[in-house]
């Protein structure tokens, strides 16, 4: 009697976990890598620039409060305030990915990484949808709830500098929901490891509490 070949391991992108009745997930569980990897990069890239537009509406905002409007010169003011921002922002997906995969130990077990690194950076949408809910907010009259005083003899570069340095402080209000907002984003990250790569719900979960203690970090530093 001939031993039989072994069977191949099944492709990862084609073949995903049958759905329960008990489980109702609405998501895709048989995107492609190449869908999943554009999905992935579209998410980060509106996570960026919404960091962004979010810093400069706020800031903004509190200009024209201080000044009537906003002078000249300005958006170098607010390059230097959004600089350390974003590479807080960018230092903390690099080094959430770096620890996902080591978690997740995807690259030794042979596991799809760039599949990984994929769901890894669609798990960032409920942080997308956290944003532009600020910016929703703005956009139809909130504002902070800050007082701005300013002496005649101060320029308005000086107004500029107080707000730039005041900054942290006026967005300390958000951060609790950007925290709520990281922890949305690590629950979707360990469902969706669990469902679109195939990692067990021990590791997923383990990977995902890694990444949300850094993003927690990266939000208190921000």
């Amino acid at each position: 009697m001939q031993a039989s070949a072994a069977r191949p391991m099944p492709d990862l992108s084609t073949v995903a976990r049958p759905l329960s009745a008990w489980r109702v997930w609405v998501l895709p569980v048989t995107l492609s890598d190449r869908r999943l990897r554009a999905v992935g990069v579209l998410v980060i890239l509106l996570h960026l620039t919404l960091v962004v537009i979010v810093e400069w509406v706020m800031f903004e905002s509190l200009l024209v409060k201080a000044l009537g409007g906003v002078q000249p010169g300005i958006v170098a003011r607010f390059a230097a305030l959004v600089g350390p921002t974003m590479a807080i922002e960018l230092t903390a997906l690099v080094f959430g990915g770096f620890a996902a995969i080591r978690v997740l130990g995807s690259v030794r077990s042979g596991r799809n990484t760039a599949r990984v690194v994929s769901v890894f950076l669609i798990a960032w949408s409920p942080v997308v949808l956290y944003s532009a809910g600020i910016l929703l907010a703005l956009a139809g009259g909130w504002e902070p709830d800050v007082q701005i005083f300013s002496s005649r003899e101060s320029t308005d570069a000086q107004v500029a500098d107080t707000i730039h340095e005041a900054m942290p402080v006026i967005m300390g209000p958000l951060t609790m929901g950007r925290h709520a907002a990281n922890g949305t984003s690590m629950l979707l990250l360990a469902v969706l490891q669990y469902r679109l790569c195939g990692i067990n719900a021990k590791r997923s979960i383990a990977a995902a509490g890694v990444v949300g203690a850094i993003a927690t970090l990266a939000a208190i530093l921000a």
